[in-house]
Parts: structure tokens; C-alpha cells; sequence
């Protein structure tokens, strides 16, 4: 099965693969074991927003 990152590749797709894996890496930005809190949904709010915003999708 490819990688997220060669499936990106191939179909021209942004790809944020960092931010969820960092957030759930640290208990001060969950909820509960697998969902982020406030601060940990801000900061993948804003890792999408600048992948749109790099790649013209905004």
C-alpha cells in the first residue's frame, strides 16, 4: 500500500501528515486519549489553513 506522502505526490494532493501525530503525542492537547482538545484543534486548524493558503487553495 503506497504512503500517504507518495499517494500526495502522485495526485498533486497537499498533504499535512505532522500536526494530528504531534497533538496526540502531548496529553495537554487531548481531550481524552484519541481526540484533541481546544488548543489541540486550534493547531491543526491552523496547519491546514496554511497548507491551503501555500498552495493557493485560499
Amino acid at each position: 500500500m503506497p504512503s500517504p506522502e507518495a499517494l500526495a505526490r502522485e495526485f498533486g494532493i497537499p498533504l499535512e501528515n505532522h500536526a494530528l501525530a504531534h497533538i496526540l503525542s502531548r496529553d495537554e492537547l487531548k481531550a481524552d486519549p484519541i481526540h484533541p482538545n481546544e488548543d489541540g484543534y486550534r493547531i491543526l486548524d491552523e496547519s491546514i489553513l496554511q497548507i491551503l493558503i501555500s498552495t493557493g487553495g485560499l
